[in-house]
């Protein structure tokens, strides 16, 4: 049986009230799905599944940094309100199946304890130091984050000294691309569609406008002797003289 395919978480950003909120996605029968969550639902350091506790994986470097910077920034770990623990309480006192235990606070976070057991953790009920355990992060059912802590002190002790305590899991390659219908619309042009191109020299010589016909010349306006020249009859030798020499200074 192959195993299930990785989650890998693609963004983390910090809402109101101080929840982290992740973005997930895991690849399914060739398609991708994404959703968002927070650590209210999910413990990005090894929630627990079915068959065991699978980390996440990260998409690189920088979503891994936001993640510790996220936490640093997060108060409730240290300011939860009585009316907050007072609900916690309560619900450790409910009947419940097996042997399961409701965390009360973390004491400690210690990045040298063996066997990844990082967390000393003070259970509900359970008031003798004897009964406190060391606990790795997979035990946990949802974020650090969302946890009792001792003191402000501890917690900021586990933003600084988590990042190089834990080794985390890098998804290969780019993130992938759902193969959806408006994605390959962008890339693909549909049937019966042809790309458009520059038309060729000869095809964009034929569709440009004719030129303009040139304005012809101005002509010279003929001269009223130059036509009566035509028009009458032979004349004397003598009267032809005299004018010609009137027409050359008329004209």
């Amino acid at each position: 049986m192959a195993p299930p395919p990785p989650r890998v978480i693609e963004e983390v950003t910090e809402a109101d009230g101080g929840v982290i909120k992740i973005k997930i996605s895991i690849m399914k029968n060739k398609q991708l799905k994404c959703w968002w969550s927070d650590t209210d639902r999910v413990n990005p350091l090894g929630m627990a599944e079915p068959g065991g506790n699978k980390p996440f994986v990260w998409r690189g470097a920088g979503v891994w940094a936001r993640f510790w910077e996220a936490c640093s920034k997060s108060t409730r770990p240290f300011t939860r309100t009585p009316e907050q623990v007072a609900d916690a309480e309560k619900k450790s006192k409910q009947p419940r199946k097996g042997e399961t235990y409701e965390v009360e606070k973390v004491l400690a976070f210690d990045p040298e304890a063996s066997d990844d057991a990082y967390f000393l953790v003070k259970w509900f009920g359970y008031d003798s130091p004897s009964d406190n355990t060391q606990e790795p992060a997979t035990s946990f059912g949802a974020g650090l984050d969302t946890y009792t802590w001792s003191s402000q002190e501890a917690w900021q002790h586990f933003c600084r000294e988590g990042p190089s305590t834990f080794n985390p899991t890098y998804a290969p390659g780019p993130v992938p691309v759902s193969k959806n219908k408006k994605a390959a619309e962008a890339k693909e042009p549909r049937a019966g569609q042809a790309e458009k191109r520059d038309p060729p020299p000869a095809a964009a010589a034929a569709a440009a406008p004719a030129p303009a016909p040139a304005a012809a010349p101005p002509t010279k306006r003929p001269c009223r002797h130059s036509l009566l020249s035509k028009a009458t009859p032979q004349l004397p030798r003598e009267i032809r003289a005299e004018q010609s020499q009137e027409w050359q200074r008329c004209c």
